[in-house]
């Protein structure tokens, strides 16, 4: 089973403070431009750690945490919502918004702490740009997307005459997630799901390159397939998203 988790990995030290030794035989003067240089250099430190701190504080006071998950018809949006209601504490309350957004709020316990969770899901997501969720995405901590990779040999009904794959309508969603400029900042995470009838349909001799032509001539089992998708939604991530920032990538039945 393909699961991998990429994060952001920071370098130690700090490269504003930790300065090299003055060089010998420094002249006045280059010691002048050089304490002018190391002034500058640790108010921009400074700067930096108070914006940290400020966000940081922030983020304290944040008593819920925003949810957005996306994902075409017949995704599992219904079912990861109501795995979470099994692990909820307290009425899980859902609400009916303008745009066909709705909010399921949510609270979960770990230990003596708990949280509150507003998942928002929107209705069948055929293309990123015609969602109408924006006005949702200020203050957005993560965004879900949910891709069936079953589907890679289903057409979407009115894409017919484009032969245009299910699979290949969540890939183009998921390019589009990545390069949002709204989205800049937001970690994101994407569950590839339905996985079991994934290897079932293999299993059964369709071939998956027939439907992703980019495949190749890799082996036609599930494992290669799976490492062959997420990879894609990998790259995809690396190479279009503006900011380094976290991804989750997941496996579910």
């Amino acid at each position: 089973m393909y699961n991998s988790q990429q994060r952001v990995v920071q370098p130690q030290g700090n490269p504003f403070i930790d300065l090299p030794d003055p060089p010998p035989n420094e002249t006045p003067e280059e010691r002048a431009a050089r304490k002018a240089q190391e002034a500058a250099a640790k108010r921009v430190s400074e700067e930096i750690d108070a914006n940290l701190q400020a966000e940081l504080v922030a983020s304290r006071k944040r008593k819920v945490v925003r949810v957005v998950i996306l994902g075409q018809a017949e995704s599992g949006k219904s079912t990861l919502l109501g795995h979470l209601r099994m692990f909820s504490i307290g009425v899980s309350e859902t609400k009916q918004t303008s745009f066909g957004v709705q909010e399921h709020h949510m609270s979960f316990r770990w230990g003596s702490r708990s949280q509150a969770y507003i998942f928002y899901t929107v209705g069948p997501t055929q293309t990123f740009n015609r969602t109408h969720w924006v006005t949702y995405l200020d203050d957005i901590d993560v965004v879900i997307l949910l891709a069936p990779v079953s589907c890679f040999n289903e057409y979407i009904p009115k894409d017919s005459s484009q032969r245009r794959n299910r699979l290949e309508n969540s890939y183009i969603t998921w390019q589009s997630i990545c390069e949002s400029r709204l989205l800049a900042k937001v970690p994101l995470m994407i569950i590839l799901n339905k996985c079991d009838i994934l290897k079932k349909k293999l299993e059964s001799g369709v071939v998956f390159r027939k439907y992703c032509p980019s495949y190749g001539y890799r082996p036609n089992d599930y494992g290669n397939v799976l490492m062959y998708l997420g990879q894609k939604f990998s790259e995809t991530f690396k190479q279009f998203s503006h900011r380094n920032r976290s991804l989750h990538i997941c496996t579910v039945s």
